[in-house]
């Protein structure tokens, strides 16, 4: 499955993917699905990179985005305000979710060194 953060970004192209997801589907044996983080799981990513923020008064405030109605846009609304903040937050993103997919592959018995 492609995830969703693709398909609304417009930077998937079923096109180029065709063949590819075609070999997947076939020798599906041979692929490893890894489970995409629910929003459960990524708004605890958000609320921690929030409460990690040393100064105060941003910290509160994308606290209090995430307390808000729609936490998700709220709170990407709010890191663009804050642009060191979002790259710091895409970097922490990122590293949450290589934890989660090596904590899939523990699950298969793979490990990251190969």
């Amino acid at each position: 499955a492609v995830p969703d953060e693709l398909k609304s970004d417009g930077s998937y192209d079923e096109a180029l993917w065709k063949d590819i997801l075609k070999k997947i589907k076939k020798n599906r044996r041979q692929y490893i699905c890894f489970e995409a983080p629910g929003s459960h799981d990524s708004f605890r990513m958000m609320e921690q990179y929030a409460e990690g923020i040393t100064q105060a008064a941003t910290r509160n405030f994308l606290l209090e985005r995430l307390n808000a109605k729609k936490p998700f846009s709220g709170f990407r609304q709010a890191l663009q305000q804050y642009p060191e903040l979002l790259q710091e937050w895409y970097e922490f993103k990122s590293n949450q979710y290589i934890q989660l997919v090596q904590q899939q592959l523990e699950a298969y018995n793979f490990t990251s060194e190969g």
